[in-house]
């Protein structure tokens, strides 16, 4: 055969096939790295404005994280009160409290949320229904005022304190990650 190249006595094809087939290889290389340089460039970007949007929210986030342990706090002083008054008064200064964090600025900004971490986007994105939802079963308690029963008032305590949990372990998890990139 005229053309082809030969190896310890093979024919291994002509060299313009070898040529191509190693061309085709290097191109096939470039691109992935190209290819992984821009992947990772859009990581990066994705990151810096992450750490934007946590600089814009971190102070909120902390308020409210802030009223979260103050609430528990409140919630936990109702399940070991002496009385149904007493219970009744926790009760109420954790709904005043709660009542307080405000997430208003928050769900303004959802469309940025995005741009987080994923597991700080879905608990900063989650905060006002939960902050929302934490809020609806105190105010059935305070609603109910001297008619609310113990059991009903240890019920609200315990639920409210299971949304808390839950609540903080994720912002404990964002503070515990943009606190040292903006405190001090």
């Amino acid at each position: 055969m005229a053309g082809c190249l030969a190896i310890w006595g093979m024919e291994v094809g002509d060299l313009a096939t070898w040529v191509s087939a190693f061309g085709t290889i290097a191109a096939v290389a470039v691109a992935l790295n190209l290819a992984g340089r821009e992947s990772k460039r859009r990581e990066e970007d994705r990151y810096a404005r992450g750490r934007v949007i946590a600089s814009f929210l971190f102070a909120d986030v902390g308020i409210i994280h802030r009223a979260m342990e103050l609430a528990a706090a409140a919630l936990t002083k109702a399940q070991t009160a002496g009385s149904r008054d007493e219970m009744a008064a926790a009760v109420f200064d954790a709904y005043r409290i709660i009542e307080q964090a405000d997430t208003m600025k928050i769900a303004a900004h959802m469309d940025k949320v995005v741009d987080l971490p994923a597991r700080h986007a879905v608990a900063v994105a989650a905060l006002p229904d939960n902050v929302k939802a934490i809020r609806s079963i105190l105010i059935d308690q305070v609603n109910a005022g001297s008619s609310a029963t113990v059991s009903a008032l240890r019920d609200t305590a315990d639920s409210c304190l299971a949304q808390i949990s839950v609540t903080r372990a994720r912002l404990d998890a964002f503070m515990a990650d943009f606190e040292p990139q903006f405190v001090g």
